[in-house]
């Protein structure tokens, strides 16, 4: 005789006796049919699988003939009897077009056994690239305007930890905070196979969250869950919700992972809330935004003296203050970002995104290119998803002239970020610097068609075309570009180069005047002076302003060695003294 099935199922607040076929909650006996008993057991013995319909039914009903209703009207007495909706999918989840999946965490415990944790070995739920949106307001208006957006990039740092999963960045979803977005085509613009939707409401000292996941291919949710806590316990309703996330997404966790998972960049809630405002200030790449995003973040700093990832958005700020922006000189604030920098990594030496930027700073400032490369390389290790990491050392590998490698790096950033005009045109960008021009052409374009006012693009296209002697196209971009920008000094110069290419000499002239008055007021590149004179074959002064471009860490410096603009120097031997000077050779 066969010994009774004295196995106890746990997952929290229940138990399931297999022997006498009993759920419990607590002490209580939770009334279920006996199918329901029979499909759970199925579910419960297989967590973390995928059991298809045809096996189900075959399993419930061995010898007969059933209707797949059958299925369906099992399943729904089942998550009556665990108390979950249809869309909150704490216990079951429907796949659609395979079967069910049991998501909790399940452990098993024989006759005077403890309780183990069981593993599936079968098909397993399986999403590997997925984009978290910004979080909505449950009540259509958001008080906290950086509320949603920062919980969705809480979950996306930590989310970005598994190496099983890619997860689109922050820069990716920004576009679609707010309401009316078709879910299944903002998943298909993104090319992930699930979306993380989220509504949020704060009231009083309470936050109250409702986070679902979605297929993309059909817009069906496929497990959803309710939150609710103090606003002060922020952090913890983030850990929450993203280990409940990694649960019902059957993430397989190593110690490290879950190290990070858990890790907290801060637990001082005005210092996240003025973290998440700098970041917003960033984005908008202006002057102007980059300088409030320096005094939010300085005030994060100032509050919790510990916040690397503060100290990383500081680095970034700086460096592209005084970087392609141009309105500050960079000798002036590449020492802040390589302090600032630095701070993030003496606090935290896992963090990619500091990592980073010291990489860049080594570039531009330091000219010290096997630290740079070693930098970037630790942060794409630390983060593979990390797309700024992936553009920067794209630029670098074509800065020295290791174009497929370029190609391949700004590759990866683009599939990870597939909307991003700006790594678009920077793959143009990476053609051009090859001389691939008409290719350089094809790729601006297309990247310029997910936002025609993207300055930089036009730019860059302008010195596509002005390789080609295409100079009134060079012109019109030129043109664009300069208003686009606020008439950024560079493009001011850009346009006086190419006048006097195109034999305008008495325009480039005008141009060397205007800003040389403008130098008086604010800050001008050597570089950018450097170009009109070479434009005009004054070879003496265009070194001399090159040279002033060196001392002053212009950032175009660091692609002398590779711009065709420059071509008609090379052969001169103070060309080789400027790349030594910059640690570059010929």
């Amino acid at each position: 005789m066969s010994k009774p099935d004295r196995t106890m199922y746990h997952f929290n607040p229940f138990r399931l006796d297999a022997g006498r076929r009993l759920l419990m909650r607590g002490n209580e006996v939770v009334s279920i049919p006996p199918k329901a008993i029979e499909m759970l057991l199925l579910l419960v013995r297989h967590p973390g699988e995928v059991l298809d319909k045809e096996s189900l039914m075959k399993g419930l009903w061995p010898d007969t003939i059933v209707e797949e209703t059958n299925l369906t009207v099992i399943i729904s007495a089942l998550r009556k009897a665990l108390e979950e909706t249809r869309t909150e999918h704490r216990y079951i989840v429907t796949i659609p077009g395979h079967g069910y999946c049991f998501v909790a965490e399940v452990s098993e415990a024989g006759e005077g056994a403890g309780a183990r944790p069981l593993n599936g070995q079968s098909e397993q739920l399986s999403v590997k690239s997925i984009a978290v949106l910004p979080f909505k307001p449950l009540g259509g208006e958001e008080k906290d305007g950086y509320l949603g957006l920062g919980m969705a990039d809480a979950l996306i740092t930590k989310l970005g930890n598994f190496r099983q999963i890619i997860v689109r960045p922050t820069n990716a979803v920004v576009r679609y905070a707010g309401l009316g977005h078709d879910l299944s085509t903002v998943g298909r613009e993104l090319d992930v196979e699930a979306l993380i939707d989220g509504r949020i409401q704060r009231t009083d000292d309470r936050v109250r969250v409702t986070v679902q996941l979605i297929w993309v291919e059909n817009g069906a949710p496929f497990w959803s869950e309710k939150f609710d806590e103090r606003f002060t316990n922020i952090f913890d309703l983030q850990d929450t919700i993203s280990e409940a996330v990694a649960r019902a997404l059957m993430l397989k966790m190593t110690g490290e992972e879950k190290k990070q998972v858990a890790k907290r960049y801060t637990d001082n809630l005005e210092a996240w809330q003025l973290y998440l405002k700098g970041r917003h200030f960033w984005n908008q790449r202006t002057a102007q935004g980059y300088r409030r995003a320096i005094e939010c973040f300085e005030q994060a700093t100032g509050i919790d003296p510990g916040y690397a990832l503060a100290y990383a958005g500081l680095a970034d700020s700086y460096q592209l203050l005084g970087g392609a922006d141009g309105t500050v000189a960079p000798k002036e604030v590449f020492p802040k970002a390589k302090a600032a920098a630095v701070r993030a990594l003496e606090i935290d030496c896992t963090l990619a995104e500091a990592h980073t930027s010291l990489a860049r700073v080594s570039i531009t400032y330091d000219r010290d290119w096997p630290a740079a490369e070693r930098g970037f390389k630790q942060a794409i290790e630390l983060n593979p998803n990390y797309t700024l990491a992936h553009m920067w050392y794209a630029n670098y590998l074509a800065a020295t002239g290791r174009f497929d490698d370029a190609n391949t790096e700004i590759s990866l950033a683009i599939k990870l970020e597939p909307l991003s005009v700006m790594f678009g045109v920077d793959a143009g960008m990476i053609f051009y610097f090859a001389r691939q021009y008409d290719r350089a052409i094809e790729q601006i374009k297309t990247a310029l068609e997910l936002d025609q006012n993207f300055w930089p693009g036009h730019w860059y296209l302008g010195w596509v075309y002005e390789a080609k002697g295409m100079y009134p196209e060079t012109l019109s971009e030129f043109e664009r570009a300069a208003l686009l920008s606020g008439n950024y000094a560079d493009l001011a110069a850009e346009i006086g180069h190419v006048y006097a290419l195109a034999g305008r000499k008495g325009e480039a002239w005008k141009v060397i005047e205007n800003l040389m008055i403008r130098s008086k007021q604010s800050y001008v590149s050597p570089f950018a002076l450097a170009l009109i004179y070479m434009g005009l074959g004054d070879r003496d002064r265009a070194f001399s302003w090159l040279q002033k471009g060196s001392e002053d860490h212009c950032w175009q410096m660091s692609f002398l060695k590779i711009d065709p603009r420059f071509d008609s120097l090379r052969t001169d031997p103070r060309f080789a003294g400027l790349l030594q000077r910059i640690n570059h050779t010929l």
